[in-house]
C-alpha cells in the first residue's frame, strides 16, 4: 500500500474512532436515542466509505476489464 494512501486511511480511521468514542459518551450521558442512532449511522457510513476506497484501489490490480467493471458496479450500489 502506498504510504500516502495508508496515512490518509489511518487518519480516516482515527476520525471513525472519535465518532465511536462520541457514541460511547452519548450513551453514558443519557443523550436521546434518536441522536445516538444518527451518530451510529454516521460512523457506519464512514466505515463504508473507507471500505470502498480500499476495495476500489485493490480492483485496479485486476487485469480482466469485465471483472473490474463488475466489481466497481457492485461497490457503487452497495
Amino acid at each position: 500500500m502506498a504510504k500516502n494512501h495508508q496515512s490518509h486511511e489511518v487518519s480516516q480511521l482515527h476520525r471513525i474512532y472519535g465518532q465511536i468514542q462520541g457514541i460511547e459518551n452519548m450513551l453514558e450521558n443519557g443523550v436521546a436515542e434518536n441522536k445516538i442512532i444518527q451518530q451510529i449511522e454516521a460512523a457506519k457510513g464512514s466505515l463504508k466509505t473507507l471500505e470502498k476506497k480500499i476495495l476500489s484501489r485493490k480492483i485496479k490490480e485486476f487485469h480482466d476489464e469485465e471483472t473490474k467493471k463488475t466489481l466497481n458496479y457492485l461497490i457503487k450500489i452497495s
